[in-house]
């Protein structure tokens, strides 16, 4: 054989070799999967869900494999296979029981072991993706009711002084609704109190439930024995004008234009439901920037020289030309006085929200601590902006009719952790002494109130 042919073949295979493994390394390096828990977990507990972030670089994740990791133990948390279709993210919940079944308390390793469907020469699933440390806790938390509203009408606020030294969550628990509880009094006693809410609907034989939970997920829950009365409410029907819909369609769907009058049923329908809900869910979620602390001493003021024409927890059936189109339920007070009326705050406070809320228009929420707020809505003018500290009687704004109002009125709620309540409760320095003041008493706290 030609020399020169034979060295060239001999560079061609040795090419050919280099190149293979340059393939193999370069195969080799990329990255498996990563992996991250959200949150972090510092605990594990017996009602522990944690949630894991898979992601692969190439090949899609294919297998994840979770391990508690003790000194003489390891223990299986959680195990899945996935199909070979390429999905290079997942997302995963996932309770650690039955797992945590033959753990010991203290300190612990949780492992995550994951691969995807990227062939690499050498493997590299065989080694954790995830490492993270985490203390075995499965104690539940302690939890001592000290006081609380033993009689509360449907639609109306109560408190409770709990008391938990190890939690990280307390609060109650009603309808699914959770409301929090913020530290009060001693640090070292682990005193909290809570304002919470009595949906008008709740059953009365159905109790609230004190609820603690601990940085491991352990719960421990206690029957508050409130007794709940049944109340009767109002129910009445609003028959909508043409001309009432021709005026306020435009207002509250500028999205949509020029409505047709053989639209306003479908219109309002959505107004009364999507856009409603809406604000509404505003409203809870300005709840959670509640103040720990309460900022306002004594009962709300009831705007002066206002009659109620409309009141709390009335049920509304809506039609119009004939036709049922929604029935809601009025979650406070409908006030008149006189026209773009001067509008005080019921209480000192923080302002929390002074926008356009939909359906109640021009509306400002005042922050009042530990959960409780109130809201002035379908206003003319607003006088305070979001941050503003107002005192008790402090104008904020004046009457009109923006939003979904039928005439010049104020639209008022109190709300306890974003649920409406009963507002006559609070406009009275009675019910403030003995449903609040007195059960803050009995649970050992001075807040001033």
């Amino acid at each position: 054989m030609d020399p020169k042919k034979a060295l060239l073949q001999i560079v061609m295979v040795l090419i050919a070799i280099l190149a293979g493994i340059g393939f193999l390394i370069l195969r080799q390096r990329v990255p498996p999967v990563t992996a991250r828990f959200d949150p972090l977990p510092v605990a594990l507990g017996n009602s522990q869900e944690l949630t894991l972030q898979l992601d692969a670089a190439r090949g899609g994740v294919r297998s994840v494999r979770v391990e508690l990791v003790q000194a003489d133990r390891t223990l299986p948390l959680y195990e899945a296979s996935f199909d070979s279709s390429g999905i290079d993210q997942r997302r995963l919940s996932f309770k650690v029981q039955p797992g945590l079944q033959n753990a010991r308390e203290g300190d612990s390793q949780l492992q995550v072991y994951a691969s995807d469907g990227f062939w690499r020469l050498k493997p590299v699933d065989k080694k954790p993706v995830l490492s993270v440390p985490v203390v075995v806790d499965l104690t539940p938390p302690k939890l001592e009711i000290l006081s609380f509203t033993r009689y509360v009408s449907q639609g109306g606020a109560a408190v409770a002084v709990l008391g938990s030294s190890d939690a990280e969550n307390i609060g109650v628990e009603i309808q699914g609704h959770f409301y929090p509880a913020s530290p009060a009094g001693d640090p070292a006693k682990g005193l909290h109190v809570c304002f919470f809410a009595i949906p008008y609907d709740q059953p009365p034989d159905e109790s609230p439930v004190a609820v603690s939970v601990d940085a491991a997920g352990n719960r421990t829950t206690r029957i508050l024995s409130t007794v709940i009365a049944k109340r009767e409410f109002k129910h009445g029907s609003v028959t909508l004008k043409r001309e009432f819909l021709a005026s306020k369609l435009p207002e509250l769907l500028p999205q949509r234009g020029e409505i047709a009058p053989e639209d306003y049923g479908e219109a309002f329908k959505y107004v009364s439901t999507v856009l409603r809900a809406k604000a509404e869910n505003t409203m809870r979620q300005l709840a959670k920037q509640t103040a720990q602390h309460p900022l306002w001493k004594g009962a709300f003021l009831q705007p002066p020289n206002t009659r109620v024409f409309s009141n709390f927890d009335e049920t509304r059936d809506y039609s119009y030309d004939g036709v049922a189109l929604d029935t809601k339920v009025h979650a406070g007070f409908d006030l008149a006085s006189v026209k773009r009326a001067p509008v005080p705050a019921a209480a000192s406070g923080h302002v929390l929200f002074a926008d356009d809320l939909g359906i109640y228009g021009n509306t400002i929420l005042i922050d009042h601590g530990l959960g409780l707020q109130t809201a002035y809505s379908h206003l003319s003018e607003m006088s305070v902006s979001v941050g503003q500290e107002v005192e008790r009687g402090e104008t904020i704004g004046r009457t009109g009719t923006t939003g979904l109002a039928v005439g010049d009125h104020l639209h008022y709620e109190v709300l306890v952790g974003g649920t409406p309540v009963n507002p006559l409760q609070w406009w009275d320095a009675k019910w403030i002494d003995g449903k609040v003041r007195k059960v803050l008493e009995e649970g050992g706290l001075e807040l001033g109130i």
